[in-house]
């Protein structure tokens, strides 16, 4: 079920931005974990990735969020910045219990169909907010994404297109359509 008007918001937050990358999100995510924890700092149950340019062009470019405890912190990489605050509001959202990478695929789907459907465009990349149980395992996803105005039907129903051929499980082979 899709949401509307829906919001997150954390204190205290790392970012990096790992470009053109052929690592897994996996990959990134232990480097965030290590470098956070070599700095000392307390981790929260919570974690927010997002895909932020054109897979269908590029190799992704993710951006890595993780919330901490400490309100002040000094970090060995230059490439990774703290922000007091992280908020997003006005967002569809949907919420993923289980199977996340496939079921992120269908969210993303479902969302572009929302946004095409009503006539509006989407106007943020898409957030998928990890809720961790204490014992650090998945225990569920927050999918969302910010539409706005008119759309341009054109490039929804490419991105549709994209997000419906992920899903088909098929390999990429350099073009899409």
């Amino acid at each position: 079920m899709i949401r509307t008007k829906q919001f997150f918001g954390f204190r205290n937050v790392i970012s990096k931005i790992f470009t053109n990358s052929t690592d897994s999100l996996a990959d990134h995510m232990t480097e965030m974990y290590g470098k956070i924890s070599e700095a000392g700092l307390t981790l929260t149950p919570h974690y927010i990735f997002s895909i932020v340019n054109n897979v269908q062009e590029d190799l992704p470019v993710y951006e890595v969020s993780v919330p901490v405890q400490e309100e002040t912190v000094h970090l060995n990489d230059p490439e990774m910045t703290f922000r007091s605050y992280y908020f997003q509001k006005d967002l569809l959202s949907v919420r993923v219990l289980n199977d996340f990478g496939q079921q992120s695929l269908a969210v993303y789907s479902d969302l572009i169909q929302y946004a095409y459907n009503n006539k509006q465009e989407i106007v943020t990349p898409f957030f998928n907010v990890m809720t961790m149980h204490d014992d650090g395992t998945p225990w569920y996803m927050d999918v969302s994404c910010r539409v706005a105005g008119d759309s341009d039907d054109e490039l929804l129903s490419e991105m549709l297109d994209l997000y419906q051929w992920a899903q088909s499980g098929q390999k990429w082979n350099g073009n899409v359509f």
